[in-house]
């Protein structure tokens, strides 16, 4: 090298090995930087040079040039025949990006060019003159640096530098681009010029590559995933070091090329082929999903939108209303047929992408992952368009981003990568990148999509902060409450069309109602808009008309001796306790008061009957409407119905309510509520707490209730449709029509108050792992009478008296009924297919609880279902779904419903998602009828006491008995009152076969019931002792106490747990400790289930997985499903 040696050896090194060397090096590097170009812009971890067309345009003239023998004029023809077809598919290329092509256009014209230059190569070997001619073809296809000159780099090096050097201008924007086409316009990339330098760059220095060595594949698909690990996913850090690395692999490859012991000398292209191709097949099949586009335009039309600073706007309509559109055509990204968007006063079309950033962030719904860069790096890029040039943060820009990441409680996030996140994690990063930009406007699609309730109020909170602090906010949300609660203003859009535009406080439910087609309950309070808790579920009418009744009404307390009040002690909210904040009272009642209630409702037409239905009422109420006592009802935590039909005037009525509950001084059943809240024990609940509505129905007959039953092999169901008046007219029937995911599956028709049968052969049997749900519509319907009728000239009278009734016989006369008028009433209802059993384990003698004739393992929370500002009553949906989804994503399947009934939406909501459901009877007590854990025998109830008591209990099994989710009653509750378990279990198992009876959670276990349950508190619970006849469960354990500041009910009440603790480490550790002896029991003792206390803190008791405001999750559900399923053989 440097002189010294023999002058052969000088000629070899110089002449022959180092431009050899350097024509690998180079055209490794070009490849490999082509490859991690081309992967940042296609956002495609498999794109590769070829994906172009480049090196098949450059092949195929060399191969013409060596087809026609143009070689034999000068050795150069062929690179320069190579470069020159490389630059015409690059022409074509980069035409197609200046038109706006989309990336799948670019490879769709790629594969065209590959496609058309591999077909002509085929045809011109095929035809090739001389076997010389096909031998050199096929040598200079397969890819070779030997004989290469300095002559050869000194054509090829300056395409290859130049394409090099415009892929590293194209740098910054493959950064941007990783958030994904839409949102990088969002923040001033300007598409047509980075789809043109990369393709111009990738196209330039491949067709150099190809014409210095031929065909060499693998490289730039194999380097930029090598160095990924090392440099990170952003994609301009990956451009140097793919180059680097894919010169060093091609040299590499070349040196193993010489010193293989060959009789020939294998080809470039052969060897980086065995080398790549084994590493191409592992990232195919190891790379983390594709990310495919789909653009669908709505059309928009008749549109007057818009927003300025210092307000925030909420767009919300139904979902494919054009809420999306809408926010594109506003920001200039959608094509306009016709009309204008105006930006500062001027058409948004005279801003370029950048200036347009500069003015106005943007957040589309599509946030793509497809580089999993770190948390900061994707937050800083919201500062693109206020950027420095190289890319550089001034001390502006890191002042942004660590204001944004600080807002949006990233701060122990900010390394993370983002492929580590969880969903609600990753809508907190594009927040904070879209607040780092800080730009006068901000424009987001569901910004808070996949976040908990306490990051969703959070992020609406600082949208809210943004716009009092000037800055305009323009988002669409799915939420109406939350709309209604931030937005200064909110459009409403359906079908293309904004259909309203209010304020807050104008909201109505009439508008709500016809917006969504759902039946809401609007309020006003803090001048605004609320949605309350809507509607009744479990049966729902399709034909009936109804009315919500939720809102504000006239209450009074006075003293339970007295009358009717003539003067009103001011407005309450229904259905929120008058305890309750939600209420807006928060007065307590005690035993001898009365609580009043009245509002006025109007009726148009008296043509059908009226039913008035209440939710729930605690604990004992009457009834009248126009002065008239209508009825009552007793017990606090079952609904009810009252047919009001002959009170009722045309026009305005008045409806009166007057509610007594004496709480812990009586033994009715009342939960955990007392007058003197302490411990375990509540705030009490006295009133109207669940949904009043009222409901029109034929007026001769109508369905009054359902009852629906899987039968024990899961082949079929059990239905009755009850009518409120039976009837023996046998021109009345039902039709029975099941559905599976809208396609009907079965169909037959019976008499009413009878049972009929839909055979379901190969039914999807209903699981946590499968909740899949039937639906099921209700038809009563006229017929011609199929029964034989008295005719003396058609059918003998002794045929009538022999033909038997309430049977199989008269079930198949009805199957055939011809209808022969207009549905009377219908009903849509649901059930899901699955059977509750109790059995011996395969594994062992132990019985266990079987579902579906399968043994699992039931390990659930203990519910309460207490909120701090509805007390039982949540305060709306979201609420309800917030938990259960936690539960499920924590790895739980079941919960125990705990001394409460819940609204039926709450067990349709659990039916839906696949969570096993262990129901409480309430219990009911004073002192002297408290049961103590050593006690040989249980309490002896007065009859009263007792009827009242079996009473409710009947109501609740009946009520709840369609939810395939409740797979079991749970009778009494350690000794809180109970009495008669026998007598009651009994009682249980007549209403409702069909699933599991807890006779006794815990303490004194007098033999009954399908299972032996046991509460164990201490930190490492140890098993129920077993009897060989019923399966064993742990109906309570943990309560692992953490009472967190700033999340209390009272910080001045004592605050405990059975376990208490003062930090996360400390209960963390406690909860594996008793999970991890609980879980060890199910295959070294057989257990069947466990239930954990508890879901949430309750006012002092702080034991919860969650705090009581449920704004803190103290135990992360990723964290507690690697505890609940470790070692799962359930």
């Amino acid at each position: 090298m440097l002189g010294d040696g023999e002058a052969a050896d000088r000629i070899i090194v110089w002449q022959i090995r180092l431009p050899r060397a350097l024509a690998a090096m180079f055209v490794g590097a070009g490849l490999g930087m082509s490859g991690a170009a081309l992967q940042g812009l296609l956002r495609n971890p498999l794109a590769e040079p070829g994906v172009l067309g480049v090196s098949a345009s450059a092949a195929l003239a060399a191969t013409v040039v060596i087809y026609y023998g143009f070689v034999q004029l000068s050795a150069l023809m062929l690179p320069v025949a190579a470069i020159a077809g490389a630059l015409v598919a690059t022409g074509l290329i980069a035409a197609a990006a200046l038109a706006s092509a989309s990336a799948v256009t670019l490879i769709l014209i790629g594969v065209g060019l590959s496609s058309f230059a591999a077909a002509l190569m085929s045809l011109l070997m095929n035809f090739a003159p001389h076997p010389f001619t096909l031998a050199d073809m096929i040598n200079w296809m397969l890819g070779s640096v030997a004989n290469r000159s300095y002559a050869d780099l000194q054509l090829s090096l300056p395409f290859l530098l130049i394409g090099m050097m415009v892929l590293w201008v194209s740098r910054r924007g493959l950064s941007v681009l990783s958030l994904g086409e839409e949102a990088a316009r969002g923040i001033g990339l300007n598409l047509r010029r980075q789809r043109l330098l990369v393709v111009t760059g990738a196209g330039i220095a491949t067709g150099a590559a190809v014409a210095l060595a031929g065909a060499i594949g693998f490289v730039g698909i194999v380097a930029p995933h090598i160095v990924r690990p090392w440099v990170g996913f952003d994609p301009a850090r990956t451009l140097f070091p793919s180059a680097l690395l894919g010169g060093l692999l091609l040299v590499l490859a070349d040196i193993i090329l010489r010193l293989l012991p060959t009789t020939g000398e294998l080809k470039l292209g052969v060897v980086a082929a065995l080398l790549g191709a084994p590493v191409f097949i592992w990232i195919a099949f190891h790379r983390s999903g594709l990310v495919v586009e789909a653009h669908g335009v709505r059309l928009l039309h008749n549109i007057d939108a818009g927003f300025r600073q210092g307000e925030l706007v909420a767009v919300l309509g139904p979902n494919g209303a054009g809420k999306t559109t809408l926010l594109r055509s506003l920001l200039g990204l959608q094509k306009l047929s016709r009309g204008s968007v105006q930006l500062d006063g001027q058409p948004i079309s005279k801003f370029n992408d950048l200036s347009r950033a500069v003015r106005v962030s943007y957040l589309p719904q599509q946030r793509e992952l497809v580089w999993p860069n770190q948390v900061d790096d994707v937050v800083a890029l919201g500062r693109y368009a206020h950027g420095t040039s190289g890319g550089r943060l001034n001390a502006q820009d890191v002042s942004a981003v660590e204001e944004a990441i600080a807002s949006c409680a990233l701060e122990d996030l900010r390394s993370r990568r983002l492929d580590t996140l969880s969903g609600g994690e990753l809508a907190r990063v594009h927040c904070a990148r879209v607040f780092a930009t800080q730009s006068p406007l901000v424009v987001a699609d569901e910004p808070i999509a996949g976040l908990d309730l306490y990051h969703q109020h959070r992020l609406m909170a600082l949208f809210r902060e943004a716009a009092d602090q000037g800055r305009g906010v323009l988002l669409v949300l799915h939420d109406v409450n939350l709309a209604l609660s931030y937005a200064d203003r909110i459009i409403w859009v359906n079908e293309g069309v904004v259909v309203g535009e209010h304020q807050p406080h104008e909201v109505t439910a009439a508008f709500i109602a016809d917006l969504f087609s759902v039946e809401a309950s609007v309020v006003q309070f803090d001048n605004r808009a609320h949605i309350l808790t809507s509607g009744h579920a479990g049966k729902s009418s399709t034909s009936r008309q109804w009315v919500n009744l939720n809102g504000f009404w006239q209450y009074a307390i006075t003293s339970k001796t007295l009358g009717c009040p003539s003067k009103w002690d001011g407005e309450i909210r229904v259905p929120f306790c008058v305890e309750s904040l939600l209420s807006e009272v928060q007065q307590s009642v005690n035993e001898n008061q009365r609580l009043w209630y009245r509002r006025q409702f109007q009726i148009e037409a008296l043509s059908q009957r009226t039913l008035l239905h209440f939710g729930a009422v605690d604990y004992e109420c009457s009834i009248w409407i126009n002065g008239g006592l209508v009825g009552g009802h007793v017990g606090g935590s079952t609904a009810f119905s009252l047919d009001i039909s002959e009170f009722l005037v045309a026009g305005i009525n008045e409806l009166v309510v007057a509610v007594t509950d004496p709480t812990s001084a009586s033994d009715q059943p009342r939960g955990k509520q007392h007058l003197n809240p302490n411990g375990i024990w509540y705030t009490p609940v006295t009133g109207i707490w669940q949904t009043v509505w009222m409901e029109q129905v034929p007026l001769a007959h109508h369905i009054e209730a359902l009852k629906v039953t899987p039968a024990e092999q899961c082949d079929a169901v059990e239905v009755v449709a009850f009518l409120h008046r039976p009837s023996r007219n046998p021109r009345l029937a039902v039709e029975y029509t099941v559905r599976l995911h809208g396609q009907v599956v079965a169909r037959t028709v019976g008499r009413a108050n009878r049972k009929v049968v839909v055979a379901l052969p190969d039914a999807q049997l209903w699981s946590p792992e499968n909740p899949v749900l039937y639906d099921l519509n209700v038809r009563l319907i006229p017929v011609i009478n199929p029964l034989p009728e008295k005719n003396d000239e058609q059918q003998p009278a002794q045929l009538i008296r022999d033909t038997p009734l309430r049977g199989c016989v008269e079930a198949s006369l009805y199957v055939g009924a011809q209808v022969s008028g207009e549905v009377i009433d219908e009903v849509d209802s649901y059930f899901g297919m699955r059977w509750v059993s109790v059995g011996p384990h395969p594994t062992g003698g132990q019985p266990t609880m079987l579902l579906n004739d399968k043994p699992l393992f039931h390990l659930g929370t203990l519910d309460q279902g207490w909120w701090p500002d509805g007390l039982l009553t949540p305060p709306g949906d979201d609420a309800i779904l917030f938990e259960l989804n936690y539960l499920k994503a924590a790895g739980f399947n079941t919960v125990r419903k705990h001394i409460k009934v819940e609204s039926a939406r709450y067990y349709y909501h659990c039916d839906r998602l696949g969570l096993l459901v262990w129901q409480d009877m309430p219990s009911g007590f004073i002192p002297a009828q408290f049961v103590a854990p050593n006690d040989e025998d249980e309490d002896q109830r007065s009859p009263h006491s007792s009827i009242r008591f079996t009473n409710e209990l009947q109501e609740m099994i009946l009520q709840l008995s369609h939810h395939p989710s409740i797979v079991m009653w749970v009778l009494h509750n350690e000794g809180w009152g109970q009495f008669d378990t026998h007598r009651l279990t009994q009682i249980i198992r007549g209403l409702d076969a069909a699933r599991l009876i807890n006779s006794s959670s815990g303490w004194l276990d007098v033999g009954a019931g399908d299972l032996i349950d046991k509460h164990d508190y201490t930190s490492e619970p140890l098993p129920p002792e077993a009897d060989g006849q019923r399966a064993l469960v742990i109906g309570e354990y943990g309560g692992v106490g953490w009472p967190v500041a700033g999340h209390l009910w009272n910080p001045e009440m004592r605050n405990w747990g059975y376990q208490t603790f003062h930090s996360s480490a400390e209960a963390q550790q406690a909860y594996i400790k008793a999970t991890t002896a609980v879980l060890q029991m199910r295959e070294a003792n057989g257990l069947s289930g466990a239930i954990y206390t508890q879901t949430s803190d309750v006012e002092g008791e702080v034991n919860g997985l969650l705090t009581y405001d449920r704004v803190l999750k103290k135990f992360d559900s990723d964290w507690l499903k690697r505890i609940n399923t470790a070692g799962d053989g359930s």
